[in-house]
């Protein structure tokens, strides 16, 4: 069950959102975007003492690099922010990326891909795979290398890898997801019956039409859900059982087992989606940030030795 602190959380949430969700179910004016981004950025979480953050930019994709104290620099989580391709900055979501390298002892660089109003699908997909690469051009090791995201960013995780996987790239040691957005027809039963105080069904649906700009909502790249995964590397895949995505996450997750991968399920307890993004300082956040840390570590221990890596953060 969930913590008294989580139900607070979520009796804070309904309260300042009466009648509505948070996630909105109508798309808002293309010229009202920029602002809401700029709004967004001011009014982000800070970033936990001891952890350094500086923009920079890999294979052409602008971001943010998070490096915390003792981090060993040679490790590199490549981020992606949640936000249903539609919102989210690497800023606004920086509190997230930063604790997860924290916990993973490494260094973070969390992209800007390109959003829905400013490029639909494959654009996110595209700037995914050019970041990786980026890294990888920078001095990092695939080894070395795991790819983590939230939301549509943890749909984004899996749709790279599955790029990369298809372009012949070596392919990183592991990738994290928390909340996946996996599935853009949107037809996974907790989307109709799960009392989600984030995301509704008519959201999620608002928001994977933006995106999609017209491309078949079953695509792999847009939806690995509908994909081959066998290949892809370890995976630890997190959800709340009081989400909207959580059978996109369990769907995925008994997908990947099929296909081969090692795959980690965890399913929180009556927990809300993105929970470590609203909720930070929530025991389940602590627990599961100790869970993603813990496996990204396994993930690189067990991949092969490998160079020193870069921390400059730029590569163009």
């Amino acid at each position: 069950m969930a913590s008294a602190e989580h139900q607070a959380l979520v009796t804070q949430l309904l309260a300042e959102h009466p009648g509505r969700k948070p996630t909105p179910d109508v798309r808002p004016e293309l010229q009202h975007f920029p602002a809401t981004i700029e709004m967004m950025n001011a009014t982000a979480l800070p970033i936990p003492p001891g952890i350094s953050s500086v923009a920079a930019t890999f294979g052409g994709v602008p971001g943010v690099l998070f490096e915390p104290a003792g981090a060993d620099t040679r490790r590199v989580i490549l981020y992606f922010h949640g936000g249903g391709y539609m919102f989210g900055t690497a800023r606004n979501t920086g509190h997230v990326t930063a604790r997860l390298a924290r916990a993973g002892g490494a260094l973070a660089f969390s992209a800007d891909y390109r959003l829905s109003w400013q490029a639909p699908f494959p654009a996110p997909v595209d700037d995914a795979v050019a970041a990786y690469r980026g890294l990888l051009a920078s001095g990092y090791s695939p080894e070395n290398v795991a790819i983590a995201g939230d939301s549509a960013g943890g749909g984004l995780v899996l749709c790279a890898l599955l790029a990369l996987r298809e372009a012949g790239d070596p392919l990183p040691a592991g990738g994290f997801t928390s909340s996946a957005f996996t599935d853009l027809t949107v037809s996974g039963r907790s989307a109709i019956e799960v009392d989600d105080p984030i995301v509704t069904r008519a959201g999620l649906m608002m928001l994977a039409s933006g995106y999609l700009d017209g491309a078949d909502a079953r695509t792999p790249l847009a939806s690995p859900l509908y994909a081959d995964l066998a290949g892809l590397p370890p995976l630890l895949l997190q959800v709340g059982s009081r989400e909207a995505l959580l059978d996109d996450t369990t769907r995925l997750a008994a997908a990947a087992e099929a296909a081969g991968v090692d795959v980690t399920l965890d399913v929180l307890e009556d927990v809300i989606h993105i929970w470590q993004y609203f909720g930070p300082d929530l025991p389940e956040t602590r627990d599961s940030e100790r869970e993603a840390g813990e496996f990204l570590k396994r993930c690189w221990e067990t991949a092969a030795p490998s160079g020193p890596g870069r921390i400059e953060g730029n590569d163009s």
